[in-house]
Parts: C-alpha cells; sequence; structure tokens
C-alpha cells in the first residue's frame, strides 16, 4: 500500500511539473498547443493511444490521435513531455 501510494505521487508530480512546463510554452495570442508523446485514455472505451498527439485549442481539447495521424496546425506551439524527448 505505502509503495502504491508512492508510485500515485511520483505519477502526480510529474504530471505537474510537464503542466507547469508546457503552460509557459504559449503566447497569450498562440492558443492552440500540440502535446506530442504521451500515452492518451480518451474516456471513452477504447484502448489508450500509445504516443498520441493532444490538440488543445483555446482550452479544450480539439483533436487526439495517434502521432502522425492528426495534423498540428500551422503556428501551433508544441509540447513534449520530458520522457519522449
Amino acid at each position: 500500500m505505502r509503495r502504491m501510494m508512492r508510485v500515485i505521487w511520483l505519477a502526480l508530480a510529474a504530471v505537474a511539473a510537464w503542466s507547469a512546463h508546457a503552460a509557459g510554452q504559449g503566447t497569450a495570442g498562440n492558443r492552440v498547443t500540440a502535446y506530442q508523446g504521451p500515452r492518451g485514455i480518451v474516456g471513452d472505451g477504447r484502448a489508450p493511444l500509445e504516443n498520441a498527439t493532444f490538440i488543445v485549442d483555446g482550452g479544450r481539447f480539439a483533436r487526439v490521435a495517434r502521432t502522425g495521424e492528426v495534423p498540428i496546425p500551422q503556428g501551433a506551439a508544441r509540447s513534449t513531455p520530458p520522457a519522449t524527448r
């Protein structure tokens, strides 16, 4: 149980660090961000997408697909989690 709690806290810390890093990459005029490389759990019952790309437009998910299957809008900020760099 203690080990599981440690893993959960480490995962939360990693997500928080990545979010803080990604938040600093965009500019006020650039509201579209492409997050590339993470595992995508869409939440609609499908299996997780390995090496996914998330397109976030104005704070909302616009598209989630495997990397290479979704075009990244021109001028979009890009963020890659540290583990996939």
